[in-house]
């Protein structure tokens, strides 16, 4: 990144040791089972900017509104060479499947398209990431506990940026399990 903007929290780098794709991961058509467990040379060091996240695993109440996703990527679809310099997030709600699924068809001009059920979505009216923000966090509310989240999706893909189309994102819950023994 150059240094246009400085973020206002130094980073902290590490390097990946392991990564474990899902054994059904395909790309590109169709996108399905797109997750991967990361495994880095040495621990993050937590602080005020740097904390974990519970993955979401059907155990907690969680509301599919208020979610936040958050990611340095491009800021506009037209020039995509733009990273952002600093974190940036958006509220964004979850998007019922079949609703998501009609969009997706319409967006692509496939009629066939299936969205499959590894995918949640989220966001559209132009609350969205966009390019360089695939693997982002999608966080949501846990019901009735004031500032706690869970991860319930990591962005996976859309159609273009910023537009009335939701983003897909890789469903956590359908692969806890699998994470779990990773």
């Amino acid at each position: 990144l150059n240094q246009t903007k400085v973020e206002a929290y130094s980073m902290q780098q590490r390097v990946a040791t392991v990564i474990t794709r899902h054994p059904q991961y395909t790309s590109p058509d169709p996108i399905d089972n797109d997750i991967a467990v990361v495994q880095v040379n040495q621990p993050f060091k937590f602080a005020s900017h740097v904390q974990k996240i519970c993955l979401y695993d059907g155990t907690q109440k969680i509301s599919v509104t208020g979610c936040l996703a958050s990611g340095w990527g491009a800021e506009s679809f037209e020039d995509q060479s733009q990273l952002s310099q600093i974190l940036k997030k958006v509220q964004m709600d979850h998007v019922d499947h079949d609703i998501c699924q009609k969009q997706l068809r319409l967006a692509l001009k496939k009629e066939n398209f299936v969205l499959s059920d590894s995918f949640l979505c989220a966001g559209g009216n132009e609350n969205d990431l966009c390019v360089g923000d695939s693997g982002a966090p999608l966080v949501c509310p846990v019901a009735g506990e004031e500032n706690k989240f869970v991860l319930t999706g990591l962005a996976s893909y859309g159609v273009k940026c910023f537009t009335e189309n939701p983003g897909v994102y890789t469903n956590v819950l359908k692969f806890i399990d699998w994470i779990r023994v990773v």
